[in-house]
């Protein structure tokens, strides 16, 4: 509009202005996520809440969600107690699980759903992604885990 010397109302270009304004931030989260993953430190394990790094490994694909029209469905019990871990290695494991999501859903109806909650019967959590995807072969859970799914 500017060069072809045309004026852009005032309220379009607020709300272009804020959609510039949200992808800076995203677009800065991302680089701090990648500058935390690049630091080579020893694992420190200390009290963590499970759902913050599940939240931040979610945030880093909100784009890609969006333009592959994955739906996101997300049921993080509140309230959860903190576990024992080091919080940059549990959402790099959050990280690989909601990509490997991501990349099996081929181009059927997408959707990927992820849970937190405690257990009733021990004192644990529980973590779950969950995919529509094609799953794994018999050959490729044997492989990795040294077992056949059926």
């Amino acid at each position: 509009w500017v060069q072809k010397g045309e004026t852009v109302r005032e309220d379009i270009l607020i709300a272009m202005l804020e959609e510039i304004d949200l992808h800076l931030d995203h677009a800065s989260e991302i680089i701090s996520h990648i500058r935390e993953f690049g630091r080579k430190s020893e694992a420190k394990a200390e009290p963590v809440q499970v759902n913050e790094p599940m939240e931040r490994a979610l945030a880093i694909f909100t784009q890609q969600f969006r333009l592959r029209e994955i739906q996101v469905v997300k049921e993080l019990s509140d309230n959860l107690p903190p576990i024992l871990a080091d919080r940059n290695r549990l959402q790099q494991v959050f990280i690989n699980l909601v990509l490997n999501s991501c990349q099996s859903l081929g181009s059927r109806a997408r959707a990927i759903s992820v849970c937190s909650r405690a257990e009733d019967s021990a004192p644990r959590l529980r973590v779950v992604v969950h995919d529509e995807g094609v799953g794994m072969t018999d050959k490729v859970v044997a492989y990795h885990f040294g077992a056949s799914s059926a």
